[in-house]
């Protein structure tokens, strides 16, 4: 039986935070920027890249939208809330 990483979603997660803060280094935008475009403070948005407050549906689909993720990327960050 093949081995089931049961931390998984965490991986993720995690991926997901490094792939936002990799594009918004490429596209120029500072926390500031992102934290406008979610509503939320620059402090409650460095919390988030640090993963200490989690990221909400609407706001991974508002930064794949803002970060220009292409479809693949979409698919894949998506599906972590399935």
């Amino acid at each position: 039986m093949p081995r089931v990483n049961i931390n998984a979603p965490a991986y993720k997660i995690k991926d997901f935070t490094i792939w936002v803060e990799g594009k918004r280094k490429l596209l120029h935008l500072s926390q500031g920027d992102l934290a406008r475009e979610l509503g939320i403070s620059q402090p409650a948005m460095s919390k988030k890249l640090k993963m200490v407050i989690p990221w909400t549906l609407e706001e991974g689909i508002i930064l794949l939208d803002r970060l220009q993720a292409d479809e693949t990327e979409k698919k894949r960050f998506i599906s972590l809330h399935d």
